[in-house]
């Protein structure tokens, strides 16, 4: 069996699929696994012991080749002539790990009749098509300002169809070699030290990172700190204060992607903040102290090592950095930190982490974990989300009534208006009342996966979807599922 897994964005999300690929690899041993990305995050790929061939797709030069040409047969043949090579493998599984639209459009182009698809792709038409229901669940409730817990790793396992388990985290002997060789004359003991980050969001300033190292330095005189970053974030470092501090080693901009992997093996701890470093330290088991911010979901990119901590805030500009440092110290010396902070139950888990300090409203969580897990549903104690669900469910009465009526021939040619005029309802209790956004997203995500089919499908398909709809809102209107803060609310319910 071929197998092509492919994964389009960045290193962290590469870093996040080796787990994936070695259960795979596991679960079919036999089978022969190809792996596409970009070309410019091609060394995270390349690496992966559980894969047989690496493919590399140079999307800058397409893009430029795009924009700059003036010849759109010339911009087609090239990029179909790379697209053909993939196709021609005649691969019997794509697994498409990016949910980006570039990515669905490849799996179209080189999926052949009988390839099993999982991840998004297209519709003949053109159309987004979502063929398995964890890739819906990414769709409809994964990102910043959602409520999936989840972990993106575990996520990306369930659109693979595999289970991961904890040998599936593994770095190759040689891969840490190849750090050894050149980084030979490392500290004895030291904490490796993470002080870049993909976007401005997710960085301290040089003035904490410098009053943040002076006061870890002065509290743990006998480990050093190893500074780690990329090329375009040595003018950065420069700007930090670490003058005449032997405690401190900076290669910021002198290490190569695979020199990590040794440098943070052999550290005491990573401190980073959320970056592709906190995905390697997983991989490697290595206890991680990841900060991070408003502008990420820990939850689905955090570490996964045991031990790790998630210290978190709204923003950079909320920290304290003595409490931070009194904190780093303190996991350092095996002690838990000093301030509020979330700690990893464990990698297996599908809720990874457990909340100190932290308290969101978990009502929307154990109501995705209702829908699509099939456990049990929270109980409701407001009146103002009992109201919304009470709305929603009289919406949808209204559409499964008149959905009837076209069914029974006593309404023509009016079909699915009836459908799309509830739409601008919907999506006002969806701003109005956020504990009601998991069930929107999840009707969203249903309606948007109908594909292009013959009419009286499409009219089927629409009709199950607000049948699904109207029972899960069911559990709410009309039921005991309603908390005892609301006596009055729930005595009502009792009467015929």
């Amino acid at each position: 069996m071929k197998i092509l897994v492919m994964q389009l964005a960045r290193l962290g999300d590469i870093f996040q699929t080796w787990p994936v690929l070695s259960s795979l690899k596991r679960n079919f041993p036999d089978s022969e696994i190809h792996y596409l990305c970009r070309t410019s995050f091609a060394e995270a790929a390349i690496n992966i012991n559980s894969c047989d061939r690496v493919w590399q797709l140079d999307v800058k030069n397409h893009l430029d080749y795009i924009f700059n040409s003036d010849n759109c047969a010339d911009v087609t043949k090239k990029i179909g002539d790379e697209l053909s090579q993939l196709a021609s493998v005649n691969f019997d599984k794509i697994i498409n790990l990016s949910f980006s639209p570039l990515s669905s459009y490849i799996t179209e182009a080189i999926s052949g009749e009988n390839t099993e698809i999982a991840g998004y792709t297209r519709h003949n038409d053109g159309s987004l098509q979502i063929p398995d229901d964890p890739s819906a669940l990414i769709y409809g409730q994964l990102g910043v300002n959602k409520f999936n817990r989840i972990h993106l790793t575990r996520l990306f396992a369930a659109v693979a169809g595999v289970d991961l388990l904890e040998p599936d985290w593994k770095v190759s002997s040689d891969l840490l070699a190849e750090g050894a060789l050149r980084f030979t004359h490392l500290p004895t003991k030291y904490a490796a030290i993470h002080i870049g980050g993909s976007t401005d969001n997710k960085l301290l300033s040089s003035e904490q990172w410098s009053a943040l190292l002076s006061k870890l330095s002065n509290s743990n005189p006998d480990l050093s700190f190893v500074l780690l970053g990329s090329d375009i974030e040595k003018n950065f470092s420069d700007q930090i204060n670490i003058k005449n501090n032997n405690q401190i080693l900076n290669l910021v901009g002198e290490t190569k992607l695979n020199d990590l992997f040794h440098i943070i093996n052999n550290s005491k701890l990573l401190v980073a903040p959320d970056s592709s470093l906190v995905h390697i330290a997983s991989l490697l088991d290595k206890q991680t102290i990841n900060l991070s911010f408003s502008s990420v979901n820990f939850w689905e990119t955090g570490p996964l090592a045991k031990n790790s901590y998630v210290l978190w805030k709204r923003s950079p500009a909320e920290i304290n950095v003595e409490v931070l440092a009194n904190s780093i110290s303190n996991i350092i010396s095996g002690k838990p930190p000093v301030t509020d902070h979330i700690t990893i139950k464990s990698n297996s888990n599908m809720e990874a982490y457990e909340l100190i300090g932290y308290s969101p409203d978990s009502f929307q969580w154990n109501l995705i974990k209702a829908i699509y897990l099939g456990e049990e549903f929270p109980i409701l104690d407001k009146m103002n989300v009992f109201t919304a669900f009470k709305q929603l469910a009289e919406l949808t009465d209204m559409v499964l009534r008149d959905l009837e009526m076209v069914r029974n021939g006593q309404f023509q040619n009016i079909q699915l208006e009836i459908v799309n005029n509830v739409d601008q309802l919907i999506n006002t209790l969806e701003k109005l009342i956020p504990e009601v956004r998991p069930v929107i997203w999840w009707l969203n995500t249903e309606r948007l996966r109908i594909g292009p089919w013959e009419d009286q499908v499409v009219f089927d398909r629409n009709y199950d979807i607000f049948n699904q709809l109207r029972a899960l809102l069911s559990v709410y209107v009309g039921t005991t599922l309603l908390s005892q803060q609301l006596p009055g609310l729930t005595k009502s319910m009792e009467q015929p």
